[in-house]
């Protein structure tokens, strides 16, 4: 399925990519990223840092086409509801 195959079909391809980096992001063990913001390509942390806007432009630099996920990474005193 192509990103050019219409509008239904890029949402679904869309929805998969970030699903698969969403379950990587679940399960992968960031505990030395507490307290940044990382970019994650694939199951790949491909940037990381204070900043989502400075993460994002290091993750660009090598990754221009591809979907990236912003995502935290939360530190130990984070409590999440």
């Amino acid at each position: 399925m192509s990103e050019e195959s219409g509008n239904g079909e890029r949402l679904v391809l869309m929805e998969r990519t970030a699903k698969s980096e969403y379950e990587f992001y679940m399960k992968a063990d960031i505990s030395r990223y507490a307290g940044e913001w990382l970019a994650i390509v694939g199951t790949e942390i491909v940037a990381h840092g204070k900043t989502v806007k400075e993460t994002l432009a290091e993750a660009e630099k090598k990754h221009l086409k591809e979907k990236i996920l912003m995502a935290w990474a939360p530190s130990n005193e984070t409590m999440l509801f």
